[in-house]
C-alpha cells in the first residue's frame, strides 16, 4: 500500500512521540498499557484519636505527594498505578500501608504509633529462599531464633521467594504476626511469574506493591522493584527510577537512605542511577547502603560511604559462603555493624589437649594455612562490617605472631609462597606481593575485578610466575616485581573455591555453572574449553594422562591437549543405582597413587580408583555445623578440606568440626579431635622440635 503525503506525516509525526516516550521513560523491559488513569485521594490518621498526620508521603506508583495538616493528600493518577501506599513515618507502623486503586474511592489510612525510641534499631535480612508449596526449610528455625535474640525493628526479604508455589506459600510461613515482627518483601526475578495479565501480579496479589517505602528512627527506607524477570516486568527501569526519584525528593534532608533490591545496583561503583531525563546520584541524596540478595555470595564493598551489601541465603551460596542471616545494626544514623549469623552454627570449645590456640581477626574460610620452616602463614576473610581480615604469619612452636598485615576485603582462599616472597589475592582483587620474613609490601596490584565477580578462586604459580584472578579474569604476574606478563577475560560464569591448577604447560580455570577451560600457561591462549556445562566448585586433577573433574555427581574424563571428553560416569552412592554422591565442594581431590580421596557434602570422605571409577571406601563424617555449599542444609555431612596424606594414614577436617585421621586404604578412623568449629581447610602435619604436629585453622580460630 502507498501512503499519500499526508498519511506519511502523520506517521512521522507518531514515530517521533512514540521515540521521545522512549527517551523520557527509559528503556521497557516488557510492554503495558493501561486502561484508565484513576486520580485518588483520601486522608492518613492516627489509630484511635483520628488525629490527622501532616508530611507524611503517599505514592501511587509514580508520583508522591504529602499530606496537608488535615492529613489528606490528593495524586493525579497514573496509567500503570495499581495501588495507593503511603511512606509509613517514624515513629508509626500499620500492616495495612497500601489499598488498591478503585473508581470513585475515598482511601483513609490509619497509623498507630508506637512507644518505642527506635532511632537506634536493628534489622534483619533474609533472601533467595527459594522454596515451593511444602513450605519454608529447617532454616526457619534458626531465623525465630534470631528473631528472638534480636529484637530486630523489621525483617526483609530481599526477593526469589520462588515461582506461583512459593509465591503462594512463603507468606503463609514467615509474615509479620508469625514473627512477631514486621515483615516486608522485595520481588527477585523468579517471583516474575506466568499468572494472571503481568508477570507482578501474583507478587502484588499477596504481597503488594513492588516499589514503596518507609521509615524507621531517621533512615528511609526504599523498596525497588528488579525492573526485569523471568517474564517481562509490567514496571520498567524508567518507572521505578521515576518513581524512586519523586520518592527521594520528598525525604527530609536530615534522613539517611538504605536501599532494598534484588539485585546489586546497575551502576555498582558509581552508585548512579539514570533513565531518560531521570538521573539520580545515590551520594548525594544520602543512600549510605544497597542491600541485595540474587548473587548468593556474602561480601560487604565501600564505595564513597555507600555500602554495598550481598548476603547469601540461608543454605550455601553459589560461591561457596556460608548461609545465614545477616543482622544489621543502625545507630548514629548510620550503618553501625553488620553480622551475619550463619544458621545453625553453634561453636563449641576445643576438647583439650593442644598446646596453643590463636584467634585472628576475621575467619578462616578456604584458605589453606601453610608451613614453611618454624612458621605457619594463614589468610582470614571477613564478610562483616566493619571488617579488619587479616593475613599472618605465626610462629609454629607457640602461636605467637611474627607480623600479620590487613587486607582490603578477604583472603577466601589459597596464596603462593617461593623464594622468599608471599603472594596474597583478597576477594576483592588486589594481590599484593609481601616480604615472607617481615610481611612488608612489595607490590600490589588491583586486577579490576567486576564486583559482583569476585573471587573466591585459590591462586597457583610456578618458579617466579603467580596465576591470579577469578574464572573470568586471569592475570599472571612476575612474583619479584608485580609485573604483568598477561591477562586474558574468557568467563562467564560465577565465583566458586575452585583452586586453579597447572597441568604441564596448561593452566586449567573452573568457569562456576558453566565449564572447565585451559590457558595457555605462558601466553594465556585459550587451548580448549569443555563441551558440556560444568559445576566447578572442587578442582580437577591430572592422572594416566587425562584431567578428571569430579563435577557435582559424575566424573569427567578429559583429554588433556584439547579437553574432548572422553569418559563421563555418573558416581552412584555404594549399593545404589539410583542416588549418587555430591562432589560440589570447595576440597581439592587430593591423588596418591591411583587412588583420590574427595571429599563430599553429604557422605563424608571418599577414596575412588581412577582406574576404575569405582568409590573403594567411605568415611562418614557428623553433622554439619554450618552450610556452605549450594543449597547444602541439614542433613549435610560433608567435607570441604582436603586432605594431607602422610604415610599411611590421612588427615583432614569436616563441617562438624571434627579434626579426623583415618586409615588410607580401609578408611577406617584412627582418631578424631574435637576442634569444635567446622573445618574448611587443609590441616597442616608437621615436625617441630622432634615432635609431631597437626595444625588446624577452622571457622572460628588458628
Amino acid at each position: 500500500m502507498t501512503l499519500s503525503s499526508k498519511q506519511k506525516k502523520i506517521a512521522l509525526i507518531v514515530l517521533i512521540v512514540i521515540a521521545g516516550m522512549a527517551v523520557l521513560g527509559g528503556v521497557a523491559t516488557g510492554i503495558y498499557f493501561g486502561v484508565a488513569t484513576i486520580p485518588v485521594e483520601g486522608v492518613v490518621l492516627g489509630v484511635g484519636n483520628n488525629t490527622p498526620i501532616a508530611n507524611v508521603s503517599v505514592t501511587d506508583g509514580r508520583n508522591v505527594v504529602k499530606t496537608d495538616e488535615n492529613g489528606k493528600f490528593k495524586l493525579g493518577g497514573w496509567h500503570k498505578a495499581r495501588f495507593v501506599t503511603v511512606t509509613i513515618p517514624s515513629g508509626y507502623w500499620t500492616e495495612e500501608y497500601y489499598q488498591e486503586i478503585e473508581r470513585n474511592k475515598n482511601y483513609t489510612f490509619t497509623l498507630e504509633k508506637l512507644d518505642k525510641d527506635q532511632a537506634n534499631h536493628t534489622f534483619m535480612q533474609v533472601t533467595d529462599t527459594e522454596i515451593n508449596e511444602k513450605g519454608v526449610g529447617d532454616w526457619f528455625n534458626h531465623l525465630k531464633t534470631q528473631v528472638e535474640e534480636s529484637d530486630p525493628a523489621f525483617i526483609i526479604h530481599t526477593g526469589d521467594i520462588c515461582y506461583e508455589a512459593g509465591l503462594k506459600q512463603h507468606i503463609q510461613d514467615m509474615n509479620s504476626e508469625n514473627m512477631g515482627v514486621p515483615v516486608r518483601y522485595t520481588i527477585g526475578n523468579h517471583d516474575f511469574v506466568k499468572y494472571g495479565k503481568y508477570s507482578e501480579q501474583l507478587f502484588e496479589d499477596t504481597y503488594g506493591p513492588v516499589n514503596y517505602s518507609f521509615d524507621v528512627g531517621n533512615v528511609h527506607y526504599i523498596v525497588s522493584s528488579l525492573a526485569y524477570g523471568d517474564y517481562p516486568a509490567k514496571y520498567n527501569f524508567g518507572d521505578v527510577v521515576a518513581w524512586m526519584k519523586n520518592d527521594l525528593e520528598n525525604v527530609a534532608d536530615n534522613k539517611k537512605v538504605v536501599i532494598f533490591n534484588h539485585d546489586v545496583c546497575c551502576d555498582e561503583t558509581g552508585m548512579v542511577l539514570k533513565s531518560g531525563l531521570n538521573k539520580i546520584e545515590l551520594k548525594k541524596e544520602g543512600v549510605i547502603a544497597w542491600i541485595n540478595g540474587h548473587l548468593h555470595y556474602n561480601f560487604v564493598n565501600n564505595y564513597d560511604g555507600i555500602l554495598n551489601i550481598s548476603t547469601t541465603p540461608l543454605v550455601g551460596g553459589i560461591d561457596g559462603s556460608i548461609g545465614g542471616v545477616r543482622i544489621v545494626n543502625i545507630a548514629n544514623n548510620a550503618i553501625d555493624s553488620t553480622y551475619m549469623s550463619y544458621t545453625d552454627y553453634k561453636p563449641q570449645n576445643t576438647e583439650s589437649g593442644y598446646e596453643w590456640q590463636v584467634k585472628l581477626s576475621g575467619r578462616n574460610l578456604y584458605t589453606d594455612p601453610v608451613l614453611v620452616g618454624d612458621r605457619i602463614y594463614v589468610g582470614m576473610m571477613d564478610n562483616d562490617y566493619p571488617r579488619k581480615p587479616v593475613f599472618a604469619c605465626l610462629n609454629v612452636n607457640d602461636g605467637s605472631k611474627i607480623w600479620e598485615m590487613q587486607v582490603e576485603t578477604s583472603v577466601k582462599n589459597n596464596f603462593y609462597i617461593n623464594d622468599g616472597v608471599v603472594v596474597v589475592q583478597d576477594s576483592s582483587g588486589v594481590v599484593y606481593g609481601l616480604d615472607a620474613d617481615n610481611g612488608k609490601q612489595i607490590w600490589k596490584k588491583d586486577m579490576q575485578l567486576i564486583t559482583y565477580r569476585y573471587s573466591m578462586s585459590g591462586i597457583t604459580g610456578e618458579g617466579d610466575k603467580v596465576y591470579c584472578g577469578n574464572s573470568r579474569f586471569v592475570y599472571c604476574f612476575n612474583i619479584k616485581t608485580g609485573e604483568q606478563i598477561w591477562k586474558k577475560n574468557y568467563g562467564t560464569g560465577e565465583p566458586s573455591p575452585y583452586k586453579m591448577q597447572i597441568v604441564g604447560d596448561q593452566l586449567i580455570i573452573g568457569d562456576n555453572w558453566r565449564h572447565h577451560y585451559a590457558l595457555d600457561k605462558n601466553t594465556g591462549k585459550k587451548v580448549w574449553e569443555s563441551e558440556v556445562r560444568v559445576n566447578t566448585a572442587p578442582s580437577v586433577l591430572s592422572y594416566n594422562g587425562y584431567i578428571y573433574a569430579f563435577d557435582s555427581d559424575r566424573v569427567l574424563k578429559y583429554e588433556t591437549k584439547k579437553g574432548t571428553i572422553v569418559q563421563e560416569k555418573k558416581m552412584y552412592l555404594q549399593g545404589s543405582d539410583k542416588d549418587c554422591y555430591n562432589f560440589n565442594v570447595g576440597a581439592t581431590p587430593y591423588l596418591d597413587g591411583n587412588i583420590a580421596y574427595v571429599g563430599t557434602n553429604k557422605n563424608g570422605l571418599v577414596a575412588v580408583n581412577m582406574d576404575s571409577l569405582k568409590v573403594m571406601w567411605e568415611c562418614q563424617t557428623g553433622d554439619n555445623m554450618i552450610y556452605a555449599s549450594a543449597y547444602s542444609g541439614k542433613g549435610s555431612k560433608g567435607v570441604e578440606a582436603s586432605v594431607v596424606v602422610k604415610d599411611d594414614k590421612l588427615y583432614f577436617g569436616g563441617m562438624d568440626g571434627i579434626l579426623y585421621v583415618v586409615d588410607k586404604t580401609t578408611g577406617v578412623i584412627f582418631g578424631e579431635f574435637n576442634i569444635g568449629s567446622p573445618i574448611l581447610s587443609k590441616a597442616v602435619v608437621g615436625l617441630a622440635n622432634n615432635r609431631d604436629f597437626i595444625i588446624v585453622s577452622d571457622l572460628r580460630d588458628v
